[in-house]
């Protein structure tokens, strides 16, 4: 079931701002993460009026979904479904949901966050299950506001937990070990109507080798080495809104009846240094990106305004330091590691690295797959085959397996039934070099299938499964399928695919790249 979990607390106690540094630590560790916030305020807009979505929207359509190259917003009538029912619907890709409001959700975690203690909520509702609060309290899960790090720890402990010795798959084959007693290629064997395949495990230790290569190239790759920062991330405070910068003590208790009186110092120009630092009761118009002036430290937005005349606004709602604000280094300060070795990159990931400046990326090689067709009976799929002949379909299929696990396939043709032929093909391939050598056909025991012998002649510890035929030769793991297509499908799945997968840099469980990813 998918992890959710919701902030909870009276308005203006902060959530927005602990919500938004959880999710920052739980993203720069590697999850995804959505995030669904609840609002009691009717007539949400989320584009301006007068443009397409909107017209689109005041001509009746239920629902607009607006598609830009970046994101993606779905503006529509709210169905009042349930959080868990927002999350399944909207959110099925991600590790984990981060809820904000919905205090009384069923069934789902909740952490509260208290300014106050006679708003306490946890004696009102069910499943808080931790508080962040600035209030002197003791008890098990309490927090400090300002620990936004060991909150996500906690919420990474108690729902993201990954075994990381776990695998789906099956483990590849070793690609260097030393002689023993020991059988070389332990083994599972499982049975299907069709054939019998091994499954080598567990997990080698071995992976495959890294390489550095241009950013543009990472996507759906692993990487090699941790990746560290080398600066912070934003490299100064930014607003995350258009709106005033000022200081949060200047608008304590302030609302709609009793709005604050700033005087305007000045407006922050996008893309160049703040040339303010605000005294006492002042604030700067600023634009969403734009530097924080000295002294700052939230931004109230422009809804929340008032203007008086050209150099005075009233501020209608109260914000707490650090609201609407992306503080230096919150991203990642300059040594962080960015992404642990062995993190798949997706398009967001590469979009990470390109704002750190970092444009050449360690990633593990890909792993080269021979594919060799055995068989007298075998031609070209260009060519017409003659009395007896059949055209070659494995080849085809296997590359495109190997593509879709992540290796480089290299067709090596088809070899005839001849076994010093055989032999040399085979010997030519290990020394191109190929880190896999796949032969369909040949792996029974009739008269003309050389398989077996001549992966006898180069391993002499060579190990029959089943349909398949597993030896090592020096770096490359030789691999002989059978030659009905959807008995060696079946083994590639079971035998080479993991194995791809280990020399790709593949070390846990992650979730396939969606196709607006790839």
């Amino acid at each position: 079931m998918l992890p959710i979990i919701t902030f909870i607390g009276w308005h203006n106690s902060g959530k927005t701002t602990l919500a938004t540094r959880v999710v920052t630590h739980l993203t720069k560790a590697g999850f995804r993460v959505a995030v669904i916030k609840s609002s009691k305020e009717r007539g949400i807009v989320f584009d301006r009026p007068g443009s397409d979505t909107a017209k689109h929207r005041q001509a009746g359509a239920n629902s607009v979904l607006f598609v830009a190259p970046d994101q993606m917003v779905l503006m529509g009538e709210n169905s009042h479904l349930s959080l868990v029912e927002l999350a399944d619907r909207y959110s099925p890709d991600v590790d984990i949901v981060i809820g904000e409001g919905f205090k009384n959700a069923a069934n789902v975690a909740k952490i509260e966050v208290l300014r106050n203690s006679e708003q306490m909520l946890r004696s009102q509702v069910a499943g808080v299950i931790a508080v962040a609060t600035d209030l002197d309290i003791q008890g098990e899960n309490i927090f400090k506001l300002d620990q936004s790090a060991a909150i996500a720890s906690f919420v990474e402990e108690r729902f993201l937990k990954r075994d990381k010795t776990f695998s789906p798959h099956p483990g590849p084959l070793p690609r260097e070990r030393e002689k023993t007693n020991e059988t070389k290629y332990p083994v599972n064997v499982t049975t299907s109507s069709e054939s019998a395949f091994v499954s080598p495990s567990p997990w080698g230790e071995g992976q495959g080798e890294g390489e550095t290569v241009p950013l543009a190239e990472t996507l759906g790759r692993f990487t090699a080495t941790d990746i560290i920062s080398p600066e912070n991330l934003p490299s100064f405070s930014c607003s995350t809104m258009d709106g005033f910068a000022v200081k949060a003590s200047d608008t304590n208790d302030c609302n709609e009846l009793k709005p604050a009186i700033l005087t305007l110092a000045g407006e922050i120009t996008m893309g160049s240094s703040a040339q303010h630092s605000l005294k006492n009761r002042q604030a700067a118009s600023i634009l969403t990106g734009g530097k924080l002036p000295a002294k700052a430290d939230a931004v109230v937005m422009i809804e929340d305004t008032r203007s008086l005349d050209e150099n005075t606004i009233e501020v209608c709602k109260a914000v707490a330091p650090g609201t609407n604000v992306i503080r230096a280094g919150e991203n990642f300060s300059k040594g962080d590691v960015v992404f642990t070795k062995g993190k798949q990159l997706r398009a967001r990931d590469l979009g990470v690295l390109a704002g750190l400046g970092i444009t050449e990326v360690p990633v593990f090689r890909k792993p080269v797959v021979g594919i060799l067709s055995t068989g007298d009976e075998l031609v070209e799929p260009n060519k017409k085959p003659g009395p007896g002949q059949i055209r070659d379909t494995n080849s085809t299929t296997l590359a495109a397996l190997v593509l879709e696990a992540g290796g480089i396939p290299l067709p090596l043709g088809i070899v005839g039934d001849d076994f010093d032929i055989l032999l040399q093909t085979c010997r030519n391939a290990i020394a191109k070099p190929v880190d896999i050598l796949l032969l369909s056909g040949g792996s029974s025991k009739g008269k003309r299938d050389f398989t077996l012998s001549v992966f006898k002649k180069l391993d002499k510890t060579v190990q029959v499964q089943g349909s398949a035929i597993l030896a090592q030769r020096d770096n490359c793991t030789l691999i002989g399928l059978p030659g009905p297509t959807a008995s060696a499908i079946e083994v590639f799945h079971h035998i080479v695919q993991p194995l791809l997968r280990k020399l790709s840099g593949f070390t846990e469980l992650h979730h396939p790249l969606s196709e607006t990813e790839q």
